[in-house]
């Protein structure tokens, strides 16, 4: 009788290719000096940036786009939420930790953050192309009525 065949010897496996080191994580872009006092503009300056980090959480992105920074006193950062919007300052308390996450990776530095509602909200810049775009033609329709107010603070 024929013997039963036996399975052939295991085929030499090359070694695991070497592990390649994860890849760097990204460092935030510091805003000036960690130790110096925050200032409004800095934060307004970093403000798109805080905004895509923030927004890299679906639960957080809904929340960041609706307020804007307003105030800085004693390193405290004020976010107002428009006042027809002051339900969403609830839902930011929620997710505190990703939108102070959020101003760590932008600014470089731990912020803590008052959300509040105002009646006064700076609109949000944008460098959308739609925004721009429609920005543009709203200009180019009212210019003729376009009045220049002073900013509210």
């Amino acid at each position: 009788a024929d013997p039963v065949p036996r399975p052939a010897d295991p085929v030499p496996r090359p070694a695991d290719p070497v592990p390649r080191p994860a890849d760097p994580v990204p460092r935030p872009a510091p805003v000036g000096d960690a130790t110096a006092p925050l200032e409004l503009s800095a934060i307004r300056a970093a403000w798109p940036r805080i905004v895509a980090f923030v927004g890299e959480s679906p639960a957080a992105k809904p929340v960041i786009v609706a307020c804007a920074p307003i105030a800085v006193e004693d390193g405290m950062v004020t976010v107002a939420f428009p006042e027809a919007q002051a339900f969403l300052r609830e839902i930011a308390e929620k997710r505190r930790p990703a939108i102070e996450s959020g101003f760590v990776r932008a600014l470089g530095r731990k912020v803590a953050v008052r959300f509040v509602a105002s009646n006064v909200v700076p609109a949000a810049r944008t460098s959308e192309p739609e925004a721009e775009l429609l920005l543009s033609e709203a200009r180019r329709i009212f210019a003729d009525d376009l009045v220049d107010a002073p900013d509210v603070e």
